[in-house]
């Protein structure tokens, strides 16, 4: 073939194809090729587990469909593999052995996988925070609201970036309050309710949008997001807040309070996303390492029970020099 011709791939493909299959429309090749070709490239993925998989199968069913000679054909099948067998069952049963310690070392790295990865994205068919009933949820996000508000009020010039927020009600009135509030998050559905508000949106993973950003902002505020994080996430949130902030700027984190007589004994019982529970001594000293001053615990919600609120928010702020991590 001369280096100035090209060939068309697909063209050659599909010329190979129409042969082939006029070709065996014809009845041009044995049923025997045909029958062992399907076995060979059957798609296995769809039809076994892969517990089904990893076992070494060394007896299966014999067969021939050569005309008149398939009983003999079976015969000596059958033959070759008694005598085979001492060498053949020793190698598929190491092989089963290898197969299925490899798949739990899978299955186990999965699981570690899950317990470790954020769950920024509510996992699909989750329920509303609130729908279990245990937390008066309308009152605590009023109480979230005017707490933000507070927080906000004195705060220097620049953006205000909310993360971790659960739909666009709060960030709308925010909005309206003249705040000028950014929306983080890598939630689709979240993301088309915040811009149909009028909110500018960031659609990205906020730890890594956080360690993009320079000091531009006047607050962070994140919602519901401490439970959520991975213990190394949870170590690494707030310098990644602190850095993004101007000088007096302003940190709102809120959860839900573990301390509070309903508490349920697992945190994702109030929301699927949640991971473990957090704490308000937990939040302050996470605050406090990261050196912001003005550290507050706000009860979000009325008491009740054990007097205590079944959320909280915790609060912080840059000092006026800067006083980066």
């Amino acid at each position: 073939m001369s280096d100035d011709k090209s060939v068309d791939v697909r063209a050659l493909v599909a010329e190979i194809e129409a042969e082939v299959a006029r070709r065996r429309a014809a009845g041009e090749y044995p049923e025997e090729l045909l029958a062992r070709l399907r076995a060979e490239f059957r798609v296995v993925s769809d039809e076994q587990s892969l517990d089904e998989m990893a076992h070494i199968e060394t007896v299966r069913p014999l067969e021939s469909l050569r005309p008149g000679l398939g009983s003999a054909v079976v015969l000596v099948k059958r033959v070759l593999r008694r005598l085979m067998a001492w060498y053949v069952r020793p190698l598929a049963e190491d092989q089963s052995r290898f197969n299925y310690a490899l798949l739990r070392r899978m299955v186990a790295l999965d699981a570690r996988l899950a317990r470790v990865e954020t769950a920024w994205q509510r996992p699909p068919g989750a329920p509303p925070r609130g729908a279990s009933g245990r937390y008066p949820m309308a009152e605590i996000e009023s109480a979230r609201l005017q707490a933000v508000r507070d927080v906000l009020h004195g705060r220097p010039p620049g953006p205000v970036a909310v993360i971790g927020f659960d739909d666009a009600g709060t960030l709308q009135r925010l909005q309206a309050d003249g705040v000028p509030v950014e929306a983080v998050t890598p939630d689709s559905a979240l993301l088309a309710s915040a811009r149909a508000v009028g909110v500018r949106c960031h659609d990205a993973e906020p730890l890594a949008w956080l360690e993009a950003t320079g000091p531009s902002l006047a607050a962070v505020v994140g919602m519901g997001v401490l439970p959520m994080l991975s213990p190394a996430e949870t170590l690494r949130i707030l310098p990644l807040i602190v850095q993004t902030l101007r000088p007096s700027g302003r940190v709102v984190l809120d959860a839900p309070d573990p301390r509070f007589a309903d508490a349920p004994p697992d945190a994702a019982d109030i929301d699927p996303a949640m991971r473990r529970w957090i704490g308000p001594d937990t939040a302050v000293l996470l605050l406090e390492a990261a050196r912001l001053e003005q550290v507050r615990v706000l009860p979000l919600g009325s008491p009740h029970g054990s007097g205590s609120a079944p959320w909280y928010a915790v609060t912080g702020q840059v000092p006026a020099g800067g006083g980066r991590v």
